[in-house]
């Protein structure tokens, strides 16, 4: 139970810390893909300028901005100027028919004519003006003759970038997280060390408490015994003998628990025959079942052969059989079944109306729906908890649910 909760604990810190971690490498990785387009298409806007000033003939260069120092107001202003000799771009230019009118090449000489008119051509019909070809971005916008004007740079230096971050935030994320995993291992045990030490003072308790009242309880069975055979027997001695065994067995399921608890019941598995099992169960539960007047019934194949411990299994299956004809409804058929699909054996009962939260709070210690706890039931509240810990120890996964409002299900999945 402890090295459960340091799990769950470990668990619980590593999904939230990874939560909060990778919202933020996305949203760092997110805005610099955003920057990164940003640029390219204003940097596709002054390229088409340039183009036209070079097609006018206009070759003079603007003079080189003086040096204005580092200003950290310019730190996130988008792309500002591309460099018109170095750029790797393509310019052409369309008719309002889409029908190519003049190109320029000479900045990607990989390409040709037609090769250019075969990438605009299905641009021209989906009327995007901005987008990728592979790793080029292309930008379109139309110029007051009605002309469009295309660029098509080449964003392979760019992209790489975005996916040199994109891998170091990968790499920063495993590293981190590998850190963070070793050092919540380290640490949480003593994290929770109060908390560790209160179960540890409850388990101590409940054990040694379990022990104290089971040697009173042999006193007053044998003193009540005593009374029986010196002729003394009447309807007070056998309602003692009947509270005294009800209170042998709450402690020893209090002892069974504080057991599972710290983990000290050893598991021996074997290959079973689960069917074999059920069929010995309900057997031994022949006077209950006459005594409630239940009929059962089995959907279970000829054979369930699983590799499990025989008293684990033994003991939650009695719990749910038990507990389903304590609260079944007359008149009512209790159904015993097997899933192929996900491995699971259920056991399903009509019952008073009962929500599914009711249902799932019925494996807390002690709990029943009916607050009143009606005794002449039988039972100690103690039977489903104790179900619910073996599973786990064996690792099963025990849960209810409701088929409808009235009846309801427990699933054993193996």
């Amino acid at each position: 139970m402890i090295k459960q909760m340091q799990g769950r604990f470990v668990r619980i810190a590593m999904l939230s810390f990874t939560a909060v971690l990778l919202c933020l490498l996305l949203g760092l990785n997110g805005l610099n893909y955003w920057q990164t387009v940003q640029d390219l298409d204003g940097e596709a806007s002054h390229l088409i300028d340039q183009s036209q000033n070079q097609q006018q003939g206009d070759q003079e260069r603007p003079p080189l901005p003086k040096n204005q120092g580092f200003d950290w107001a310019r730190l996130w202003q988008s792309y500002q100027g591309p460099n018109f000799h170095t750029a790797r771009y393509i310019y052409a230019k369309t008719d309002a028919n889409g029908e190519l009118v003049t190109s320029q090449l000479d900045h990607m000489d990989d390409y040709d004519q037609e090769t250019l008119a075969n990438m605009i051509s299905p641009l021209v019909r989906f009327s995007k003006t901005r987008g990728w070809i592979g790793a080029l971005r292309y930008y379109q916008r139309t110029n007051p003759q009605g002309d469009k004007e295309w660029v098509f740079v080449d964003a392979g230096r760019q992209l790489q970038a975005v996916t040199r971050l994109a891998m170091i935030s990968l790499g920063v994320l495993v590293l981190t997280l590998l850190i963070v995993y070793g050092l919540l291992r380290y640490f949480s045990n003593r994290a929770i060390r109060p908390l560790i030490n209160n179960i540890k003072r409850q388990q101590e308790f409940i054990s040694n408490a379990s022990h104290e009242i089971k040697t009173p309880l042999a006193v007053l069975a044998t003193n009540n015994d005593v009374l029986e055979l010196t002729g003394c027997t009447n309807e007070w001695t056998q309602s003692n003998r009947r509270q005294i065994q009800r209170l042998n067995a709450l402690v020893e399921q209090m002892l069974q628990l504080a057991r599972y608890d710290e983990g000290q019941v050893a598991l021996n598995p074997e290959s079973l025959d689960l069917v074999v099992l059920l069929k010995q169960a309900l057997d031994d539960l022949g006077g209950l079942l006459e005594a409630n007047q239940a009929q059962v019934s089995l959907n279970l194949p000829d054979s369930i052969l699983l590799a499990i411990d025989r008293a684990s299994f033994q003991q939650v299956s009695q719990v749910l059989l038990e507990n389903a004809l304590q609260y079944h409804l007359a008149g009512t058929e209790i159904e015993v079944g097997w899933r192929q699909t996900d491995k699971s054996l259920y056991v399903a009962n009509h019952c008073q109306k009962m929500s599914q939260e009711q249902a799932e709070r019925l494996f807390e210690r002690f709990y029943r729906p009916d607050q009143g706890r009606r005794r002449d039931q039988g039972g100690s509240g103690m039977g489903l908890s104790l179900a619910q810990a073996v599973a786990e120890r064996n690792g099963w996964h025990l849960k209810v649910g409701m088929r409808s409002e009235t009846e309801i299900e427990f699933t054993i999945r193996f």
